[in-house]
């Protein structure tokens, strides 16, 4: 495959995890909002977690229904 063309459109991952979140509930799913400041975490409980990314702490919490958040 021509290499320019795939890295026209990779993405820059990390190599390396540089921490963890403490989630008050099993997490199923999750998604960052588009600038990767907040991170919207799916639960088994059907809450929706929003976490502050930059300060690592939550933001807000969503009882969403009773039911796994399975998808965001």
């Amino acid at each position: 495959m021509n290499l320019e063309l795939l890295e026209s459109f990779g993405q820059n991952y990390p190599e390396e995890a540089d921490g963890t979140l403490d989630c008050i509930s099993m997490a199923l799913t999750c998604t960052f909002n588009r600038w990767g400041t907040l991170l919207a975490v799916g639960c088994n409980d059907g809450r929706i977690v929003i976490w502050d990314f930059l300060t690592r702490g939550i933001a807000k919490i969503i009882s969403a229904h009773i039911h796994p958040v399975c998808s965001l």
